[in-house]
This record gives structure tokens, sequence and C-alpha cells, in this order.
């Protein structure tokens, strides 16, 4: 183990959490950007089986709920580190809700156990914005607008037609 001289919040935050990246292998993370990304921070990089289902459906609700707090973080002036923070914080803390179960649970009818404790609170500030940017989701799920029907085409025979039969 190396210790290294913070010089900033961001080192302190980053000395502090184990940032650890699991993937299934796709093509996403096999890139050339991807490796340069992970070679800058102190971020370990996993790659699980490809049809793993333990570690797949823990990717699956990491994706997800990163994807929902990268939302969140859009429509705050929060930095990004503070939301990657609280988000590992969150991951970690919380158990899965039924719905959001995985594959491993409901083939073994078990709760996974995570090897970690969360390190930091969650900060309850941001969840009101959390609330805020879920609610803004669904309004717009809900008030998208409908795909028109394509114009419809005047049937080649009407009722009542006599039609030659082969």
């Amino acid at each position: 183990m190396t210790f290294q001289t913070a010089t900033s919040k961001d080192d302190v935050l980053c000395l502090v959490i184990k940032l650890v990246n699991k993937c299934d292998n796709g093509p996403e993370y096999r890139s050339d950007a991807f490796t340069e990304f992970l070679s800058k921070g102190p971020i370990q990089h996993h790659a699980t089986p490809v049809y793993h289902p333990q570690s797949k459906g823990k990717v699956e609700v990491f994706n997800h709920s990163l994807t929902f707090h990268a939302q969140a973080m859009a429509t705050s002036n929060t930095p990004f580190a503070a939301v990657i923070t609280e988000l590992l914080a969150r991951f970690r803390a919380e158990h899965p809700s039924p719905e959001t179960l995985l594959p491993a649970e409901i083939m073994f009818n078990q709760h996974a156990h995570l090897p970690f404790e969360p390190r930091q609170s969650i900060s309850e500030p941001a969840i009101p914005q959390l609330k805020k940017a879920r609610q803004n989701v669904h309004f717009e799920e809900k008030h998208r607008p409908k795909q028109q029907k394509p114009p419809h085409r005047n049937p080649l025979f009407n009722i009542g037609d006599k039609v030659p039969v082969r």
C-alpha cells in the first residue's frame, strides 16, 4: 500500500474511498479511452465473466443508479466528486428493493451480503434534489408526445365486393 500527500479535497475523497468498477467485458469497457480514464484515478477495474449472474446483476443495478444520479447532478450545482461519493455510499448502504433484485438473489432465494460498510453517511441536502430529479424524469415520461399513427390507407377491397379466387 502506498501513501500519498493529499493536496485538495478531491484527493482526500479519492484516498478514503476505494473505487471499483465491475463490468461484464462489454466493448465499451475494453476501449483505449476507458483504460486511459481508469489510469488517471484510483479506480480498480474488475472484469467479470460475461454470463455470471451474481456479478452481472450488481452491474445492472449499479448502472441504473449511476444514470439516475447523473441526471440528478445535471439539475443541481453539486460537484461531481460529491455526487459520486454519495452514490457509492448509498449503493453500499441500501439493500436493493424487491424490484431491483439481483439475478442471484432470485435464483438462490438469498440476499447478497456486501463485504464492506459505507465509510461516509449520505448527505441530507442531496436527497430532495434526487427526489426532484426523479419526479422530473417521471413527468417527462408521462408527458412525452405520443407517436402518430401512420395515415389510414383505403383497403383494396370493400365489404360485399366479389373477389376472384384462384
